[in-house]
């Protein structure tokens, strides 16, 4: 029998669990507040052992070593099988997570591209989702030269995705309404953490009659140093919430943003627009939803 200070810490938790074993290798997987968590064993080329864990991150596995089981005991300890109370407060990206504002840039990038580069840019923008201004300077710079116009890039896009939400208006994602007002009404705090100005966030808002005052607060592109994919931002908010990593939820579209999610240790959902299909945030988020009614539903089972 493997691990068995490991069981012995959920069986005293009430846990129920899966225990398996394969040629000495332990392997324990249990499921708390909805998420699926695992404790997978190893053997190294030399002999020791070790274990694959993703009771730090949620979403993301990690490899411990040495008094392996000692650690485990230490990331078990804040567990307390809560069927309900979960979560403490969601954290909203915005573009592509609440609005179809993606497609309007990568359309404003496919058409001033011609007059910087000569073709299209809008299969850049799948690299910088998430990314704030800076951190999305640096990436055309690297990508187009370091003499590559940005600032001039930047007022041509602008400029069009405002013609584009003058005449067209911003799309809202299924079930974003509904799944604000349930947890409104369940009093869940909400944070909205994006990448975005703090003036084009506000105008999105304002023309999609997007309630602001039921944010708790509001961490925009050009109020942190550091962008998606770094943690900060998400940190911030837990800091600022006065909650524990594990027991916020972040709400994420994009590989970037559900990196920054699973690095500060909060579960996160990954609500794919522009990059479905993608594999790369594979082994990183909690759960995969099609849209935020399916959020919506499945949220109901733990918001009471």
């Amino acid at each position: 029998m493997r691990l068995t200070k490991v069981q012995s810490a959920l069986r005293e938790k009430a846990y129920s669990f899966d225990y398996e074993e394969e040629d000495g290798i332990g392997s324990i997987d249990f499921e708390d507040r909805g998420l699926e968590y695992h404790v997978w064993e190893f053997q190294d080329d030399d002999g020791s052992f070790g274990a694959e864990t993703n009771l730090m991150h949620a979403g993301h596995m990690e490899e411990l070593h040495g008094d392996y089981e000692e650690q485990l005991l230490r990331l078990l300890e804040p567990f307390e099988n809560r069927k309900t109370g979960w979560p403490s407060a969601v954290i909203f990206d915005m573009d592509g997570l609440m609005f179809q504002t993606e497609q309007q840039i990568q359309r404003a990038w496919d058409l001033v591209g011609p007059s910087f580069t000569g073709e299209p840019m809008g299969y850049h923008l799948k690299n910088t989702m998430g990314m704030n201004r800076t951190s999305r300077m640096e990436y055309f710079q690297k990508a187009c030269g370091p003499d590559f116009p940005f600032e001039k890039f930047e007022q041509s896009y602008r400029a069009e995705v405002e013609r584009i939400k003058e005449t067209e208006g911003i799309p809202v994602q299924k079930g974003l309404f509904e799944l604000m007002k349930f947890l409104h009404e369940k009093q869940v705090p909400m944070i909205l953490a994006t990448g975005s100005r703090e003036e084009s966030t506000m105008e999105n808002l304002r023309l999609t009659g997007t309630p602001k005052d039921w944010f708790a607060f509001i961490i925009t592109g050009d109020m942190v140093k550091y962008a998606k994919p770094d943690p900060y931002i998400y940190t911030l908010c837990c800091r600022k919430q006065g909650i524990l990593p594990q027991d916020g939820l972040v709400l994420e579209d994009s590989v970037n943003g559900v990196l920054a999610g699973s690095r500060a240790g909060i579960p996160t959902f990954f609500v794919p627009d522009l990059q479905k299909g993608t594999h790369e945030a594979d082994g990183l988020y909690a759960r995969e939803f099609q849209d935020l009614t399916e959020v919506e539903k499945y949220l109901r089972q733990y918001i009471l």
